[in-house]
């Protein structure tokens, strides 16, 4: 037995209950809307304030004891961070020097103390080489720092490419390249 009709209780039901595609979406109310922004602004501002954080060094140049000598530069590691860093330990290698020699590691130890935030430290590859009379027109080297931020136990490594070029006087300048 089968009916075509629906019960009159079911009928009535449908007729009186509102239309699925009438029903307004529920406003937000403005309570939750702010929640919403500050939760957003507060993330935002979390990530900045970890950023702010995160080491920055830097390796430069700062005159030069030996000027015909392309290691008798003076090279300095900078601490641009905010926080300071330990346990440094930098080489200095010699990637490149005319067409027979390059590949040259020259570890010259740990510093155990700490490099403040706006700080400098000498990085001592003037003494690990001297080349006088070099013929070649170019070198290329690269200063590997190893150090340990403050408040964290592992350490990171960061790489310093630098090209040394020989001007018409004899004397090395020395520049950053791109890593």
């Amino acid at each position: 037995m089968s009916r075509s009709r629906a019960p009159e209780y079911i009928r009535k039901r449908r007729e009186n209950a509102p239309n699925k595609e009438l029903a307004k979406t529920p406003q937000r109310s403005p309570k939750r809307m702010l929640l919403e922004i500050f939760g957003v602004i507060g993330t935002l501002a979390s990530i900045v304030g970890i950023l702010a954080f995160l080491p920055r060094i830097s390796v430069d140049t700062q005159g030069s004891v030996r000027a015909h000598d392309p290691f008798g530069t003076v090279f300095y590691l900078s601490n641009d961070g905010l926080l300071s860093i330990h346990d440094i330990t930098y080489t200095c290698n010699v990637d490149e020097m005319g067409p027979n020699f390059g590949n040259i590691t020259i570890d010259l130890g740990t510093s155990d103390s700490a490099l403040s935030p706006g700080h400098k430290m000498t990085l001592n590859c003037q003494q690990a080489l001297k080349l006088d009379n070099v013929l070649f027109p170019s070198l290329h080297a690269t200063i590997h720092v190893r150090y340990r931020p403050s408040f964290i136990w592992w350490h990171q490594n960061a790489d310093f490419p630098m090209q040394a070029l020989k001007s018409d006087d004899g004397t090395w300048v020395w520049r950053r390249i791109a890593r």
